[in-house]
């Protein structure tokens, strides 16, 4: 006999043994099956990435260090008098795919980072402001991509539980008529779930912004 949906995506949520990325199929399976757009939407983002434009959750919203690779001295961080500036700078959004976040976090050590590019227009802004023509980059924590799949498990989870409170789990592969009409009627929504989104500081960064990992 197969559990039902909505108990087998908790299980997952609550597991170690199950890939994001395939947690988040069988979220966008539900969410589908479900008809509840917003969270269809918001898994289709998680598993793909955020198109340019599009407004960010708030816990992709992440912080580091900016530093210049001085081809003498290695990495030097790069400081602001202003502190408004430099949080500003410090401060962007990660749009890429959750199998991207977990593929740099495989790929990297422990205790190393991860940095992101900023816009040839930032890069050039910066680089004029400090008066040295070597480009700057975000090296940004690994616990801080940790933190974003972490909170996409926790949304998940949490998402599920209250499809438990309402009554709706799944049968196989499939919802009852019933179930999908409760949850049309719960109205659910991924602002209700994450809060305010938050937009970047540096928006156009982020847009056209690239990951990698750094030994």
């Amino acid at each position: 006999m197969m559990a039902a949906l909505v108990l087998e995506l908790q299980k997952e949520a609550l597991g170690k043994d199950v890939g994001l990325t395939d947690l988040l199929r069988k979220a966008y399976f539900v969410a589908r099956k479900l008809k509840v757009k917003e969270l269809e939407e918001w898994v289709s983002h998680e598993l793909n990435g955020y198109p340019s434009g599009t407004d960010l959750p708030p816990y992709r919203t992440i912080s580091g260090t900016m530093k210049v690779w001085n081809p003498y001295h290695g990495w030097q961080t790069v400081m602001f008098e202003s502190s408004k500036t430099m949080d500003a700078l410090s401060t962007r959004q990660c749009s890429q795919a959750a199998s991207e976040i977990e593929h740099i976090l495989q790929n990297s050590k422990d205790g190393g980072s991860a940095t992101m590019d900023y816009s040839a227009e930032v890069a050039g802004q910066i680089m004029s402001s400090i008066g040295i023509d070597l480009r700057p980059s975000l090296h940004i924590p690994l616990s801080a991509l940790h933190r974003i799949l972490d909170s996409i498990k926790n949304l998940i989870l949490n998402w599920s539980l209250k499809l438990e409170e309402d009554g709706i789990l799944g049968d196989d592969v499939s919802f009852s008529d019933e179930e999908i009409r409760r949850a049309a009627q719960a109205n659910y929504n991924i602002t209700n779930i994450y809060g305010n989104v938050v937009d970047s500081q540096l928006q156009q960064g982020t847009q056209s912004s690239r990951q990698k990992s750094r030994k």
